[in-house]
């Protein structure tokens, strides 16, 4: 037996012949048992995080980088160790047992530059993580679905970052039951996912969701479904950029649409760069948004008006209209930290989502500019001002003719 009782934080970097953490035969009764960081980065021949049998049953952080071999963070035998899953099972009920992982203390997990990671959790088995409330995923090319089943419970997830998956196909498989992935989420960041073709399907529930951005995902044509708009109650801050097929943010289902959306907390919407974006929704249903102040649409070239149905926004006061110079540079999403040697800093952890906290800030009506600086950027001259034409089909339709009409002279 190797114990290491005192030790809290392990890092390993920059070992390529490392195998394995411990050898696949070795059984130690407590190791690590107080470890609460892990960070592991540079281990190129690692082909599994934990395969073993290793308690860490205080385990809180665990951050993996650049570690090209890597295909599994954890296999069953080895994860049901690393929380407080009972093992003293009798040979008549292993028959009707559910396999189950608990990593009851485990709370936030990054995972950077793993090229042949295919998912977060793909196993038959179930996996609750009770304490997780960040995810931070990125440049991991091969990776198709965040979880693949719903038996995958994170019911104190708040902040899931993905970005630049150019693999990933969906967050949650289309035919799983409805999951607790995503019921307490309030931050949502997806940017970089060209294959991503649904955001997420009707089944779920956004309840609490207060920022959504969402940038550079080519393969969808629309956001959210009926239903799954009409949860979004919570919604502050709602940015979508750099989609170049999505056609509407809301698509209408047909015979699931009934009643109203109502955006209760929706104070600034910003629609940038979309070049076949046509409409906020195309269904002839209403929307209300009781708290909505600004609205920026900005190189939408097709968008000839806001919806359909009845709108309603008593308290818009900014309405944010703008064509982009041809020489207007639109490629500004996370490129300053393509190399990320640095993914266990914790004060870099967060450079990227700076305008989580700007935008989430003081709502005095004179003095929160700084709060929409994606929209204000490189906006000189009468172009650049805030403009409000009466209501936003109003301002966007007569935007749309007087941009046809000097293209036209």
């Amino acid at each position: 037996m190797v114990a290491f009782p005192s030790l809290k934080e392990l890092r390993l970097h920059k070992l390529p012949e490392l195998l394995h953490l411990w050898k696949e035969d070795s059984q130690p009764r407590i190791v690590f048992e107080n470890l609460t960081n892990l960070n592991v980065s540079y281990c190129e021949n690692l082909k599994t995080l934990v395969p073993f049998s290793l308690p860490l049953e205080k385990l809180t952080t665990l951050a993996v980088w650049s570690c090209n071999g890597l295909m599994n963070l954890m296999t069953l035998s080895s994860a049901k160790t690393l929380g407080d899953e009972e093992r003293r099972i009798t040979e008549a009920e292993k028959d009707a047992t559910i396999d189950k992982i608990t990593l009851s203390m485990l709370s936030s997990i990054r995972l950077v530059h793993l090229p042949k990671l295919i998912t977060f959790h793909s196993g038959s088995d179930t996996l609750e993580c009770p304490s997780l409330t960040n995810i931070d995923i990125k440049y991991c090319p091969r990776m198709e679905a965040f979880v693949l089943n719903e038996k995958v419970a994170l019911p104190c997830l708040k902040k899931l970052l993905l970005r630049k998956l150019p693999g990933l196909l969906h967050l949650w498989k289309e035919n799983s039951q409805p999951c607790k992935v995503f019921e307490n989420l309030y931050i949502l960041k997806v940017v970089g996912c060209d294959n991503l073709t649904t955001l997420l399907p009707s089944s779920v529930s956004l309840q609490n969701m207060m920022i959504l951005e969402v940038g550079k995902c080519n393969g969808l044509i629309n956001l959210v479904p009926f239903s799954t708009a009409q949860s979004l109650k919570k919604l502050k801050i709602m940015i979508i950029s750099g989609c170049k097929m999505i056609e509407e943010i809301i698509i209408d289902m047909g015979d699931e649409v009934k009643g109203k959306i109502v955006f209760d907390q929706l104070i600034f919407l910003g629609l940038h760069c979309l070049p076949s974006l046509t409409s906020f929704c195309k269904g002839n249903f209403p929307i209300e948004f009781p708290s909505l102040r600004r609205v920026g649409v900005v190189e939408c070239l097709k968008m000839m008006s806001f919806s359909q149905g009845v709108l309603r926004t008593p308290k818009l006061q900014r309405l944010k209209l703008k064509e982009l110079d041809s020489d207007d540079d639109d490629d500004d999403d996370d490129d300053d930290d393509d190399d990320d040697d640095d993914a266990d800093d914790d004060d870099d952890d967060d450079d990227d989502d700076e305008w989580f906290l700007e935008s989430d800030g003081d709502d005095d009506d004179d003095d929160d500019d700084d709060d929409d600086e994606w929209v204000l950027e490189n906006n000189e001259g009468e172009e650049g001002k805030w403009i409000w034409e009466g209501d936003l089909n109003t301002g966007i339709q007569q935007f749309f003719e007087n941009r046809n009409a000097k293209n036209s002279e």
